[in-house]
């Protein structure tokens, strides 16, 4: 481990102790296809190797992250569904053990049932059902990073609003680009009615074809138009084939090109770590 990573983690384990409670970081943007949930799957395994409690949450009727993960640790069923969990106010049953300090509230379809069940409360509370039931959990973590799907919805609205930080994962597209500005208001309305403390991590560039000159151009121009508010990662995500074999066949270390490729995500990580203790 380098000395300014190793330095980051100290210093974020100085925070976390003066704070008590987990640091909840929502990954997420309104498009598929950006590297999103398999973001969240590195995450996880990195939180791990560092020795970093943490609890991923899954609120994708999708489960890509849940199944993701499950090619790499053991993921059993848990005692309560997400949704139940949700339903009954209480989301300790839904909580699996992966390692000593990689927890997970595995996705499942049945949350399509959440709209219904909310369909008669009011915008606040169904807006605040997550960060309630999250309140009781995150004395016991270091991070919450919770991956949701990519559209406005119950399941984002309930995710902003228990978040602490948003990360936004975009790949360096004119269509994808041209969203931000309103996923960015998104946000702030969301932040003004029930989340003030809410803050923007910035956004993570995800490279599918690092050789075309169009996506270069968007990147430079990305970079252009935050350059005041440096809320575009300095490190970027690449498409790897690598990445691909590890979604198939579980995450690996020995391997080659495992480091690299492993390296490329853990700069990214220490990145969004060391911005969430300003």
């Amino acid at each position: 481990m380098e000395k300014e990573e190793l330095k980051i983690l100290e210093e974020l384990r100085r925070i976390l102790n003066s704070k008590n409670e987990a640091i909840v970081i929502l990954n997420n943007y309104f498009k598929g296809g950006v590297g999103k949930s398999k973001l969240s799957t590195m995450f996880a395994y990195l939180t791990d190797k560092f020795n970093l409690k943490v609890l991923m949450i899954d609120k994708d009727l999708q489960a890509t992250l849940t199944k993701d993960l499950a090619k790499t640790f053991k993921v059993e069923l848990p005692r309560v569904n997400f949704y139940e969990g949700l339903k009954n106010g209480n989301l300790a049953s839904s909580i699996v053990h992966l390692t000593d300090n990689l927890d997970l509230i595995p996705g499942t379809f049945d949350l399509m049932l959440l709209p219904k069940l909310t369909r008669s409360w009011t915008f606040e509370n169904e807006s605040r059902l997550l960060a309630t039931l999250l309140a009781p959990l995150k004395s016991d973590y270091d991070l919450i990073i919770i991956d949701t799907v990519p559209t406005p919805s119950v399941y984002t609205n309930n995710a902003i609003v228990a978040s602490d930080y948003v990360m936004i994962p975009l790949q360096a597209e004119e269509e994808s680009t041209n969203n931000i500005q309103n996923y960015i208001s998104y946000l702030i309305d969301l932040q003004e009615q029930f989340n003030p403390g809410l803050d923007m991590i910035g956004f993570v560039p995800y490279l599918v074809d690092t050789d075309s000159t169009t996506i270069k151009s968007n990147l430079e121009e990305l970079y252009k138009q935050h350059k005041e508010d440096n809320l575009v990662f300095q490190n970027i995500i690449k498409r790897s084939n690598k990445v691909s074999t590890w979604s198939k066949n579980g995450i690996t270390e020995h391997k080659g090109y495992d480091k690299k490729v492993l390296s490329m995500y853990e700069n990214v990580f220490f990145e969004m770590l060391a911005y969430s203790m300003q």
